[in-house]
């Protein structure tokens, strides 16, 4: 079983639960193009759901809810 890395992290708010598996993005620099405006950096999983947001990408889905599955586990149904 494959699993993405990540970097669990609480989320505060007006819910009894929340947590995040990681960032999306880690840095947006500027790059002077009027179309695409900043060259970004993503976290893996940032890019995989860049590539499934704008490109229809599936091919990483198991390993993605596999990740969600043992993150769950782990953290005994939440956090």
């Amino acid at each position: 079983m494959s699993v993405l890395k990540t970097n669990p992290m609480t989320l505060t708010g007006p819910w009894a639960a929340g947590c995040v598996l990681d960032y999306h993005s880690l840095s947006a620099t500027p790059n002077g193009d009027p179309y695409h405006p900043f060259e970004m950096t993503y976290t893996e999983i940032g890019a995989r759901y860049i590539g499934f947001k704008y490109w229809n990408d599936v091919t990483w889905s198991r390993t993605f809810f596999e990740t969600v599955e043992i993150f769950c586990q782990n953290a005994g149904g939440g956090q």
